[in-house]
């Protein structure tokens, strides 16, 4: 706890992260091992083989994979002032993010290796 903290006269500033949860959730989705080989990378191989097929889709099918990551996320990190629920405009923006990202990687070849 940092002492403006202690004096603080609105509760709401006075407990929240200190973090962008937005960019913490990104980071935790790429680099936590076991979410990352249980649940991205087969939800990675799944969005190239739609590309592949020329199956239409965007960033909205990333919602359950980002709802489902906040939840390991809240659960590993057992922050006191994380939301109980992700904010949908929070789930929006990552999956923007994410669909972007992985688009890219997918167009520049980065999974060609990848049956």
């Amino acid at each position: 706890m940092k002492i403006f903290e202690i004096f603080s006269h609105n509760p709401e500033e006075a407990f929240a992260p200190d973090f962008d949860l937005g960019e913490d959730l990104q980071f935790f989705i790429h680099n936590d091992p076991e979410f990352y080989r249980k649940h991205y990378f087969p939800f990675i191989v799944k969005l190239k083989e739609a590309k592949a097929n020329k199956t239409k889709f965007s960033a909205k099918a990333f919602e359950a994979l980002v709802k489902h990551a906040y939840n390991v996320y809240k659960d590993k990190f057992s922050e006191e002032n994380l939301p109980t629920d992700i904010d949908d405009e929070l789930v929006k923006e990552v999956c923007e993010n994410l669909y972007r990202e992985e688009i890219k990687n997918i167009e520049e070849g980065h999974y060609d290796d990848i049956e």
